[in-house]
């Protein structure tokens, strides 16, 4: 992805597919209670804890149905995975041949990674604002936005899968 980020813009293509002119910036989105966003696929029944009873209902053996994913499941992960790969289709991406995690949008000229909650996007700063807008209407997100620090809220350094990426006046730089 960062290989992609340094690399110039290239204009529209015969097919249609395009990427704006521009520096491209890459945008980091981190969900909330990601597993909790994808319905559960199975019946699962859980005890409910105590402080999740009301009042009366203080039997012991309360138990309730899962609707949608919970940690520590077993296929909790293969959920929200199958739930983020619906949503990106809905959206317009393309599925990675080698690498079900990878995404590429080929109109908007978004390439993405998805690596368990956190959405790690390469592309112009409009596209990049679209994607934002689709991740919030879904999920609750919140974003960090890397590039030369020349639009509002953007850093020029952040952590992605605790390593470290900049943007200098080299270029790019990945510890």
């Amino acid at each position: 992805l960062l290989s992609w980020a340094a690399t110039r813009a290239i204009t529209t293509a015969g097919d249609g597919s395009h990427h704006r002119g521009g520096d491209k910036k890459v945008l980091i989105a981190d969900v909330s209670r990601a597993f909790f966003e994808a319905p559960a696929k199975r019946d699962i029944c859980v005890e409910l804890p105590e402080e999740a009873l009301r009042g009366s209902e203080t039997t012991l053996s309360t138990v309730g149905k899962l609707l949608a994913s919970l940690y520590g499941t077993r296929d909790a992960s293969a959920n929200w995975q199958e739930e983020v790969a619906k949503c990106m289709a809905e959206w317009g991406f393309v599925t990675g041949k080698y690498n079900p995690c990878m995404f590429s949008h080929p109109r908007r000229g978004i390439a993405c990674l998805v690596h368990g909650d956190d959405f790690v996007s390469v592309g112009c700063q409009e596209d990049l604002d679209w994607l934002k807008n689709k991740l919030k209407g879904r999920f609750e997100i919140k974003t960090t936005l890397v590039g030369r620090g020349s639009a509002p809220g953007e850093v020029q350094e952040a952590r992605i899968l605790n390593r470290v990426i900049r943007v200098t006046d080299d270029g790019w730089e990945y510890e």
